[in-house]
């Protein structure tokens, strides 16, 4: 739930989808995704990927996921995200991911499923009709980017950095 996984969160709202999952580890996240229109959450401290498919699933309902946006690039957590993504469902991955990092689909069952796993650059934005659109949001107040971003004098570097680590802040900003 950083900056990208919280956008989505209140566009997901926006939109009214049903369900609204936040994933994450980290509580203050979680607490921020709440307030801002995810219907459920997950800390996955603690938890195997099994048990987070089975979260996915118990909060839609049996179905799984319509939709799921990861921003992690975390190999075992995307491939959880395609397991609890619902029959025809789509996985769009944002997270860029390590060099080496791998996911392995069993083809046969991803193919019956009709499952769409595709990557998606800067949002795959159409900056033209999105770019206004969420600037009404934040005129109506329903798009609180200042909930997203935390400014930091440029003298204040480290503590931008530390704030950041402990999830204190999703978006630290140096000003200069």
């Amino acid at each position: 739930m950083g900056g990208v996984g919280l956008a989505a969160v209140i566009a997901a709202k926006q939109r009214k989808c049903e369900a609204v999952i936040g994933i994450d580890r980290v509580e203050s996240r979680l607490a921020l995704a709440k307030s801002l229109g995810a219907t459920h959450v997950i800390n996955t401290t603690g938890l195997d990927m099994a048990q987070v498919t089975a979260k996915v699933k118990e909060a839609t309902g049996g179905l799984g996921a319509t939709i799921s946006i990861d921003t992690s690039a975390h190999p075992p957590l995307v491939a959880a995200q395609i397991d609890a993504t619902r029959y025809m469902g789509k996985i769009i991955q944002v997270g860029t991911g390590m060099p080496d990092a791998n996911l392995s689909i069993h083809m046969q069952s991803f193919m019956v499923s009709a499952k769409q796993y595709f990557g998606a650059v800067q949002g795959h934005s159409r900056t033209g009709e999105y770019i206004p659109q969420m600037v009404q949001w934040w005129r109506d107040g329903t798009f609180p980017v200042e909930k997203l971003v935390t400014v930091f004098e440029y003298s204040d570097f480290g503590k931008a950095i530390e704030a950041m680590r402990s999830g204190d802040v999703v978006k630290p900003i140096i000003a200069w």
